[in-house]
């Protein structure tokens, strides 16, 4: 054997154990322990950084809450014994994080001084050992600590009343509350030298109340949005720098005085800037603003949600960038029979598809957030549909053109919740990992899954609600057109066996966005499992479409055990104006003789 084959072997080999690896290492998890302590843990979140896996969390293990952290290097399998980063006499509480190379940084308010401070942790070993710091340390309150990384440059932006501050003799009622009568305004420290030292700014510089700050980094640009009261109610303000938070431009509103607005948000990709809110007086909708430029210039904002109910959207985290699309989910009914909605722009937040109800519930649905990576994306939420708080998973694999059934990820006897800050996902290329909290009486954890991309485009893979029958949907195109025949060729299987059911009746309908029914092929006979429907659909945007197998035999009354209703979304394209590509081709073929006669082009 030549030194060339060798080699060649020794490559192939290294290639075949490094897939192996990988698809080992990301296979579909079943549930990790990550917070594992006697005490209750709440408020965490989710970030990974390449074969790494981070969560910071609030623990109520000791009498006093504290900031946890732990990390996992293989994939989610396995976490390392968790660090406590406050480890103080304080309450300390609402932490948020941010990773950037091998640094991790962690924000969170904290009691220790017997009022509110924003205190600081860097870790510069990878997660191995940190270093505390108080942030804030001035006469005021200080809380709703945000935080953002990139490169050498930290920033951490809150709320603070000391520029504002008025000073009264009043006794507290608790070292854990904070009582202020001067009004709030925006502070920022910005570090260059990775978390060493920092400078603090006031950006807000108001003598009314300034809010709720939001803040997103990309390379040197920075990016701050907050809620400022005006004599018009309350408006989203934004500002940003372009030098790595040394100066920043003046605050303007993006909201404009139409709306109150309430609970900012900022998605920052390319040079596209999209700052988000709540607004509204009697109820909410869910609005964008878009900047295009890269600069402090917006666009007039869209009413996303356009609805007759209250719509309240998770912090941060209901919107995702992926391939020119931009994502958007949120809640919109009361507290009870709230429902998740979702839509989507395949113009980079130009335009948007008309909402959809994504969680078909109506049982309190609640923090609904979404993430994308490539062609996938998913969105996770909680609601009551099963009489008990369960997190659901719904997933595409196709950019938003269709989604698959709605998965309960957590299915067990335990209160299984979310929080609204976020995020509870982490997408790679390989899957997504999901966490949640679980309350199941004599414990409160974080707990965590692994779930990996499905890579087959073009079938839709489907599950009763029951769990109780398998439905594969195979198209025969890659995106539905309006007014013309899409083919489904539909397998009903059985979950414990893999095996095609026999004897299988059941109805396939569809209904559009606003619930009206579009197409419906009702009790229908299947022998061997397998089915063909040939659909054509006369109404555009995305749809809800409903399998239900009622049960399994040749006349009634059916076997139902082998029942229930599963569902798909699935999204329908105008025709393509191939009237105007014509047109166009005549053009620019008449613009070509023209230009040849007048001798303009010489072949």
């Amino acid at each position: 054997m030549t030194n060339f084959h060798l080699a060649f072997m020794y490559i192939l080999i290294f290639i075949l154990a490094s897939t192996f690896f990988v698809s080992f290492s990301f296979a579909d998890q079943s549930l990790v322990n990550v917070s594992n302590t006697t005490g209750k843990s709440i408020r965490h979140q989710i970030l990974v950084d390449g074969d790494l896996l981070y969560f910071v969390w609030e623990d109520h293990t000791y009498e006093k809450a504290e900031i946890f952290f732990s990390q996992s290097i293989d994939g989610g399998k396995n976490f390392q014994q968790e660090l406590n980063l406050s480890n103080n006499n304080g309450t300390s509480l609402w932490p948020r994080f941010a990773v950037s190379e091998n640094d991790i940084y962690v924000t969170w308010y904290d009691y220790t001084t017997h009022i509110s401070e924003i205190f600081f942790s860097h870790s510069s070993d990878g997660g191995m050992t940190f270093k505390t710091t108080n942030l804030s340390e001035d006469i005021g309150v200080s809380f709703n600590p945000w935080i953002a990384a990139s490169g050498d440059n930290v920033y951490v932006i809150w709320m603070d009343d000391t520029p504002n501050y008025i000073k009264m003799n009043i006794e507290k009622p608790s070292e854990d509350i904070d009582v202020y009568f001067g009004n709030t305004d925006i502070l920022l420290a910005t570090s260059h030298d990775r978390g060493l030292t920092f400078e603090i700014t006031n950006l807000s510089k108001n003598p009314v109340e300034s809010s709720a700050p939001r803040i997103s980094v990309s390379g040197n640009n920075v990016y701050v949005a907050w809620i400022q009261a005006t004599r018009n109610g309350n408006q989203v303000y934004f500002t940003q720098s372009n030098d790595a938070g040394l100066t920043f431009s003046n605050p303007k509103s993006v909201s404009g005085t139409e709306t109150n607005a309430n609970n900012a948000g900022i998605l920052v990709e390319d040079d596209n800037i999209y700052v988000s809110w709540e607004g509204g007086e009697n109820k909410t909708d869910i609005f964008i603003a878009k900047s295009k430029d890269g600069e402090n210039s917006f666009g007039n904002p869209l009413n996303l949600s356009n609805s007759e109910e209250m719509s309240a959207k998770t912090r941060d985290t209901h919107m995702a960038f992926s391939k020119n699309n931009l994502y958007a989910v949120w809640t919109d009914g009361t507290t009870e029979d709230a429902d998740v909605f979702f839509t989507r722009s395949i113009d980079k937040g130009n335009t948007f598809f008309q909402p959809i109800n994504f969680s078909l519930a109506a049982m309190g649905a609640r923090y609904a957030q979404v993430v994308a990576h490539e062609p996938n994306v998913y969105v996770m939420w909680y609601d009551y549909r099963t009489g008990n708080s369960e997190v659901f998973l719904r997933s595409s694999n196709d950019g938003g053109e269709t989604f698959g059934s709605i998965k309960n990820l957590s299915s067990d006897d335990a209160q299984s919740t979310l929080s609204i800050l976020g995020p509870h996902l982490a997408v790679t290329q390989e899957g997504v990992f999901v966490g949640w909290t679980s309350d199941s009486g004599q414990r409160n954890d974080i707990v965590m899954k692994f779930i990996g991309h499905d890579s087959k485009q073009g079938v839709l893979h489907l599950e009763t609600e029951n769990n109780s029958v398998n439905i594969d949907i195979q198209m025969d195109k890659e995106k539905f057109e309006v007014g013309k025949q899409t083919t489904f060729e539909i397998k009903f299987v059985n979950p414990e066996t893999n095996q095609l059911l026999e004897n299988v009746n059941y109805s396939l309908y569809i209904e559009n966005s606003t619930g009206y029914l579009v197409f419906a092929s009702s009790n229908q006979f299947t022998e061997t499992g397998s089915d063909t429907q040939i659909v054509t659909l006369s109404n555009t945007g995305p749809m809800n479409l409903f399998i239900e197998v009622h049960g399994l035999g040749q006349k009634q009354p059916f076997d139902i055990k082998y029942s229930g209703i599963s569902s798909a979304i699935i999204t329908v394209d105008p025709e393509f104006p191939f009237g105007i590509l014509v047109f166009i081709g005549l053009a620019i073929i008449l613009s070509v003789i023209l230009l040849y006669r007048f001798k303009v082009l010489k072949f």
